[in-house]
């Protein structure tokens, strides 16, 4: 009974230090890992949609909290005037969610274009979304 009881300490010790390890190296590069996803995933999505803008959409984004989420948007300016947002939207597909982001044009209020960020498609059918406009 004592050996059970030892066992259960050293395993609940364990995994408290180690759930503690995880939480700090994953709140420790946080930031680390929103930077790569803006240079390597949505940053291209962005830059082939927003072709010829005069500014980074990337430098000048920003963030409006909407209840428990947090969305951000990347403005696009033609000619010194800002009147492109690009959001990021989420829809459901077979193999789960595919990120999009989408550019709307704010004089008229209209789509101007969207690219796929992230996937979980069937590669050769569903991943064909991302490549095939």
């Amino acid at each position: 009974m004592r050996e059970l009881i030892k066992m259960v300490v050293v395993l609940t010790v364990l995994a408290v230090l180690s759930g503690g390890l995880l939480s700090g190296l994953r709140n420790a590069t946080a930031a680390r890992i929103e930077v790569q996803q803006l240079k390597f995933v949505k940053g291209p999505a962005i830059k082939a949609i927003l072709k010829g803008v005069s500014n980074d959409p990337i430098k000048d984004r920003f963030a409006i909290k909407d209840g428990e989420t947090e969305r951000k948007f990347f403005v696009g300016k033609f000619d010194d005037k800002a009147n492109t947002v690009v959001l990021e939207s989420f829809g459901k597909g077979y193999g789960g969610d595919i990120g999009l982001m989408v550019a709307i044009n704010m004089e008229d209020d209209t789509i101007v274009g969207a690219g796929v960020t992230t996937h979980s498609e069937t590669p050769g059918l569903g991943a064909t979304a991302k490549d095939d406009p």
